[in-house]
């Protein structure tokens, strides 16, 4: 049995025979299925230019397994590495244990020089971890709750949690403006300076945010220094939840970045609202504003998940991590900065398609 590894136009494979494989071999409906999410995820973002980078294997003359893949330039500490974000991976059963997931890795390894990838399942992660990835269990996750009355039937929460809220909680004054390119460009630019992040450049915001072919997203400038991005979830059963997918800028602006997205997920009569990031600094912001953690604070458990709603033990995420040089820096989380808008951890399930 022979395995051969590409990508699709290889194989004069159609992007329609990608999302019929995703249809037929996961469990269920995904929107890696559906051709329009599918070219804005996989052909239409800046760095593909019209080519599917999808990591796909042939056994048997039809396809044995497909990793979803985003080609995106990776900043480590200003340095400009060819990155790819890794989205869902999955090998029919037909075809599983016969050598294709550890073969396509190897053709990976080979064409990107860092790779991140999310969510990563129990059966995945061997395969991953034999070929020198590294594995982050836990991303840290904050909540702040605004709105008791219409969580409290989907949190598990001791009366400490509620106490500690109306206590601790403690907002900054912020002034924030409309995002533009050359100013988006420059917060970008000084940021990735000192940090692991795949890039920000105002091409990948515009494809990320403002051409997403489902979500509608706020993205904006706080105090002149810093970039924020959120969207507002109204498909949820019973309220209505905020989701912080990216803030990045002057560290000094964290608090008022943090402030503003709150504030503006109120005026928008949202009941809750997370942030999720791997970025220490911002964590410690967090932290310090009284931000429950969905990791350290026991007393408070929030859902993961909100299609349907459901909560989980940790109410956060993992991630996989490679490196081909400088895989210490990669690893230090004072620098790496991952969020939920990166390698597809803000896709939309079925249900949760809003626009």
């Amino acid at each position: 049995m022979s395995i051969s590894i590409g990508i699709p136009s290889d194989f004069n494979l159609s992007i329609s025979d990608i999302c019929n494989f995703y249809n037929d071999n996961w469990p269920r409906k995904i929107a890696l299925g559906d051709e329009r999410f599918y070219t804005w995820q996989f052909v239409d973002n800046p760095n593909n230019t019209g080519l599917d980078e999808c990591c796909v294997a042939i056994s048997d003359g039809e396809i044995a397994g497909v990793m979803g893949l985003n080609a995106r330039d990776f900043y480590i500490l200003g340095q400009k590495r060819l990155g790819a974000e890794l989205t869902t991976w999955v090998v029919s059963e037909k075809h599983r244990h016969k050598g294709s997931g550890p073969a396509m890795i190897n053709y990976l390894k080979e064409k990107y020089e860092v790779m991140i990838g999310m969510g990563i399942s129990q059966a995945a992660l061997p395969v991953y971890l034999r070929n020198g990835f590294r594995y982050i269990k836990a991303i840290p996750r904050h909540v702040h709750v605004i709105n008791w009355d219409n969580v409290s039937a989907y949190i598990e929460a001791t009366p400490l949690a509620k106490k500690y809220a109306k206590s601790q909680v403690k907002m900054s004054s912020f002034n924030d403006s409309p995002w533009q390119r050359e100013k988006g460009e420059e917060i970008f630019s000084l940021y990735c300076k000192n940090a692991s992040i795949f890039s920000r450049m105002p091409n990948d915001v515009v494809w990320r945010y403002d051409e997403n072919p489902y979500f509608n997203y706020h993205h904006y400038i706080v105090n002149d220094k810093c970039h924020v991005s959120l969207r507002i979830d109204r498909n949820i059963d019973g309220f209505v939840m905020a989701h912080c997918v990216d803030i990045f800028g002057d560290k000094s602006c964290f608090s008022a970045a943090i402030s503003s997205a709150i504030n503006y997920a109120m005026n928008e009569g949202a009941d809750a609202i997370d942030f999720f990031s791997t970025n220490a600094t911002l964590n410690a912001v967090l932290t310090e504003m009284g931000l429950f953690s969905t990791l350290d604070h026991e007393f408070f458990k929030f859902p993961h998940l909100f299609h349907p709603v459901e909560i989980r033990n940790p109410a956060t995420t993992s991630l996989i991590l490679w490196a081909k040089e400088d895989l210490h820096d990669l690893l230090d989380v004072s620098k790496l900065h991952v969020t939920k808008q990166d390698a597809d951890f803000d896709r939309p399930t079925i249900q949760g398609m809003n626009k």
